[in-house]
């Protein structure tokens, strides 16, 4: 007899997390909607991950390992697990952080009852020493939540707390089938992969509850580090994104989406590389961002006039290689 597909697929991407994995796996089996499958897609780990992974899956059928060491990025672990999922829902969850066990319920059922394509969820950042524990029942009563039919105009806007991860979320399994996550990059797959599925979402969901547990560690800390493979990745990001949001657009449209390229180009090229890098890599980095910033301007992705004033002033030396 053929086995009925589960409601939710959760997709974890895993790799030598054998210290959080289990808090992340336990708070999964603690759901209060229980029809879900766990996709554990793993990257070649060479801790006890994959051990903890067989685990769960030797006591709870609804947990399936993946493993692949030919994998080399979270995209390619991801994408893996969409391909595979079964549910009628996608979730994706990193294998360091761990939810509250209401929150496939919570979010499911707000997302049938407004027929929305997407619901997304606050997150909350805990400790690296952090551990889950099954929480009491939330209270819905004393909270707003938004809804909207123009998500990406809302995100460039900033006009709805829209955030560019995609482990907040819970989608609707067509559309997340319909879009891949780019492979290879090293940083920025998570907002190349919301802008493009925004630019396809009729209806998303806010609901400002803090369901996720977002553990800050040290790996968590050097992501955010600002580095060469940082302003190379999202120089390869950005043409396919301003092409794909672009095409079809009206001139207004247009403007609205350089704008916004605009501010995210000066905000990684110039203010992070000026301002948040240190002193023996600034060279290097102001070196490779002029480059890139070139680039961009000669491609028409980025149109200096779409800054303010001061910025179009501060880029406008910045690449005469004058001191700002």
């Amino acid at each position: 007899m053929e086995v009925p597909a589960p409601l939710i697929s959760i997709i974890v991407p895993v790799y030598n997390v054998e210290k959080y994995l289990k808090d992340c796996l336990s708070s999964v089996q603690e759901q209060t909607l229980r029809d879900f499958e766990c996709l554990c897609v793993d990257s070649g780990s060479d801790d006890s991950s994959v051990s903890i992974l067989k685990e769960f899956a030797a006591k709870d059928p609804r947990f399936r390992v993946f493993s692949d060491e030919k994998m080399k990025s979270v995209g390619q672990a991801r994408n893996k697990g969409i391909r595979e999922a079964k549910g009628r829902y996608i979730f994706f969850l990193d294998s360091d952080d761990f939810m509250a066990s209401q929150t496939l319920e919570i979010l499911m059922t707000f997302l049938e009852t407004h027929n929305a394509d997407i619901v997304c969820c606050s997150f909350q950042k805990v400790p690296e020493n952090a551990a889950f524990q099954k929480q009491n029942v939330i209270d819905l009563e004393n909270f707003k939540y938004r809804l909207t039919s123009i998500p990406l105009k809302d995100f460039m806007e900033k006009t709805l707390p829209i955030e560019s991860m995609v482990w907040n979320k819970l989608y609707r399994a067509p559309l997340v089938k319909s879009v891949n996550f780019m492979e290879g990059l090293r940083r920025g797959e998570d907002e190349a992969f919301t802008l493009e599925i925004l630019n396809k979402t009729r209806r998303l969901m806010v609901l400002p509850l803090p369901f996720i547990s977002y553990r800050i560690r040290p790996s968590s800390l050097s992501k955010e580090a600002i580095s060469a493979q940082y302003l190379e990745d999202y120089a390869l990001v950005l043409p396919y994104l301003y092409k794909l949001l672009t095409e079809g657009k009206d001139e207004r449209d247009h403007r609205q989406i350089r704008a916004f390229f605009a501010k995210k180009i000066y905000k990684r090229y110039i203010t992070h590389v000026l301002d948040k890098t240190k002193k023996g890599e600034r060279e290097i980095l102001k070196k490779l961002s002029r480059e890139k910033l070139r680039q961009l301007r000669d491609e028409n992705i980025l149109q200096i006039k779409d800054l303010p004033f001061f910025k179009r002033l501060r880029l406008y030396f910045f690449l005469r290689k004058k001191t700002v």
